[in-house]
């Protein structure tokens, strides 16, 4: 088996493998994916593969995140037919982000048809599926899926092969690609959304291991308890105490959906220490006796039962026992007046209800003044609870958010779930679907979502948290926002992770840290200079989908067997990363894990893998026709001068 690193070193975006079966001349990728926030992205994702496309048999994709999958439908538009295996919530979560990334490039890359050529097939909808178990994808080549718990459908990829021996004895080996681990294990709880990752088998030859956060460590991320008691803190402090508007600002896969079921556990704890406050919804008598007088049905009744809910055998109770008569006294019962204040009368019955009320009007002349005066003062009794609405903005979020509302609880055998995990109440998970479709409160809170971005007045009149992409501030929905409430005070604004340099969020991130950082923020046509930002800027800890060194090492590395592992590759991260990983590993107290022969790839070098050795061939199949070293760089100041060009005559238009 020959291997080619063509993307995913030395930064952690590309993620783009090439593997050559020799013996059956099978050629294949695991992932495809887009270069992202870099100066020379668009040469990047724009530059011939080190590999022809016509010649790909197949595609193992890990997850669906833009920097795995990104390349795909160019694949496609380059000649390949093959499919393109993965889980089905990957296929689902990848189409949507395909065509977003098309519609945002403008077709440069690629455009819809050929997003729509993409022959996605689903790993775990084959019979019999279980995590770990192999199926065949050509002779003498097959793989096998594990969970790798950093999104929904992620999982680790694993290649087997048949190889000759020397002495022409056939047998297995394997290659483990780890795509993205999460940080949640058998030991360490970092998600309710997530189950935990699967580690490899121990005797795996080969693995491709991710190394984003090399030089960090395993306190640098909270459990799921430290991380939900901060959000809770943050809520209490900020809307319920300060009275003040929450912003966050997440990206739209796994991150937005992630926040707002932790959202719905917080609402579900509740705060003791404040309870919740109602108001009367009419301050005067005597308006109220004469809008009931003209016929009129007060506008705060009629949001107050629009906005409820209740079941068919309540709704007929009320209205059964509502009398409004001519010559009788009126009465309106304590079951009505209870389900309106705990605003759980559904909106159905608003017709039904305005025409008792209204029949005031209809028989005036038989109703007293001191029957409109009883029903006055009986709705007078009425008070409001106050609430704090919850609303998810994101196009590309709240689609994904309906591919979770079905597949995060998908369930592999009657007993076992493939994704949730089987401990979180079943309350939750119900609230969780109905507060994507909008339609979901617990105790004060609200949700709802949308596609468009809430008035600033209207975000602005009451306490309230806005979820929105993306999450480095630098496009999306969020970007509305920002432009009014970076200024005004009464704001928070909570980031939830990573923030790449030069982006918005890495310079309100810069302001949080230094009140005196000067910096100015770009949002369109707007420009906002750090002096000017009045709002108050926090950092959520615990969201990052990225396991750290030591997780990695207690659940992936040491499962492994020296005897039988023969190489470590470390990708997906920066030089120092990687490098701070392998003396990490090099110094771990584990005797197996210190013993694992760990290589640093490099770009577009193909290893030859043959037990037990890892040989470099040279050249790599389009190297030996360039200078990667010179031209390159050359061809990267081109494409840096056009993008200044294109600048320059976008500003004289």
């Amino acid at each position: 088996m020959k291997v080619t690193f063509c993307g995913g070193i030395d930064q952690v975006t590309g993620s783009c493998t090439h593997l050559h079966y020799t013996p059956k001349d099978v050629q294949f990728l695991v992932d495809c994916g887009m270069v992202q926030g870099t100066p020379h992205a668009e040469f990047e994702n724009q530059k011939p593969f080190l590999f022809d496309p016509k010649s790909l048999k197949f595609v193992l994709l890990t997850h669906a995140h833009l920097d795995h999958c990104g390349l795909i439908p160019r694949l496609y538009k380059e000649g390949f037919v093959g499919k393109v295996y993965c889980t089905r919530a990957t296929a689902l979560i990848a189409k949507e982000v395909l065509m977003d990334s098309a519609r945002i490039t403008k077709g440069e890359l690629y455009r819809y048809n050929d997003v729509g050529r993409v022959k996605f097939h689903y790993l775990d909808q084959r019979a019999g599926f279980k995590w770990g178990q192999q199926f065949r994808l050509d002779e003498d080549l097959s793989v096998y899926a594990l969970r790798s718990a950093h999104i929904l459908g992620a999982c680790s990829l694993g290649v087997v092969w048949r190889e000759e021996h020397p002495d022409n004895e056939k047998y297995l080996k394997s290659m483990l690609f780890s795509g993205d681990i999460g940080p949640t294990t058998d030991h360490f709880n970092s998600s309710y959304l997530l189950k935990e990752s699967q580690g490899p088998f121990k005797t795996t030859n080969y693995v491709v291991l991710e190394s984003t956060k090399g030089g960090t460590k395993a306190t640098d991320h909270p459990s799921r308890d430290q991380r939900l008691a901060n959000l809770k803190t943050l809520v209490e402090q900020e809307l319920i105490v300060g009275q003040r508007n929450l912003l966050i600002p997440a990206f739209s896969i796994h991150r937005m959906q992630e926040v707002l079921y932790d959202l719905i556990a917080v609402a579900e704890q509740g705060f003791p220490n404040h309870p919740p406050e109602y108001r009367r919804l009419w301050v005067s008598l005597d308006t109220l006796i004469a809008k009931l007088e003209s016929g009129v049905l007060p506008k705060e009744l009629v949001e107050l039962l629009e906005e409820s809910e209740m079941c068919e055998l309540d709704q007929h109770a009320v209205l059964s026992t509502i009398i409004l008569k001519p010559g009788k006294k009126p009465v309106i019962p304590d079951l009505l007046l209870q389900i309106l204040d705990d605003k759980s009368i559904h909106k159905y019955a608003l017709r039904e209800i305005k025409e008792l009320l209204l029949s005031c009007k209809k028989t005036r002349v038989l109703v007293s003044q001191d029957q409109l005066s009883f029903v006055a003062e009986e709705l007078m009794k009425i008070k409001r609870l106050v609430t704090i609405p919850i609303r998810c903005e994101s196009y590309l979020g709240n689609q994904v958010s309906k591919i979770y509302q079905k597949e995060l609880f998908a369930q592999r055998t009657e007993d076992k779930n493939m994704y949730y995990p089987e401990d979180e109440p079943e309350r939750r998970a119900e609230v969780f679907r109905a507060a994507i479709d909008g339609k979901s409160s617990v105790e004060r809170f609200t949700f709802s979502s949308g596609d468009k971005p809430t008035p600033y007045r209207t975000f602005s009149r009451s306490p309230s948290i806005i979820i929105s992409s993306s999450g480095m501030c630098d496009g999306g929905v969020v970007l509305h926002h920002l432009e009014n409430v970076l200024k005004d005070k009464q704001f928070t604004v909570a980031l939830t992770g990573y923030q790449s340099g030069g982006t918005n969020g890495n310079k309100l991130l810069s302001l949080m840290n230094d009140s005196e950082y000067v910096e100015t923020l770009n949002f369109g046509e707007t420009i906002i200079h750090t002096k000017d930002i009045k709002a108050k800027i926090v950092m959520l800890d615990g969201y990052s989908g990225h396991a750290s060194p030591e997780i990695i090492i207690d659940n992936h590395l040491a499962r492994l067997s020296p005897e039988a592992t023969n190489a470590v590759f470390l990708n997906h991260g920066i030089n120092i990363s990687r490098e701070g990983f392998k003396k990490t590993i090099g110094f771990s107290d584990n005797e197996s894990v210190r013993n694992l022969n760990v290589v640093l790839p490099e770009q577009g070098k193909t290893y030859w893998l043959h037990d037990p050795q890892v040989t470099v061939v040279e050249p790599s199949t389009v190297e030996a026709d360039i200078d990667q070293g010179g031209v390159m760089e050359v061809l990267k100041q081109i494409n840096q001068n056009l993008v200044e060009i294109k600048n320059l005559l976008k500003a004289k238009e």
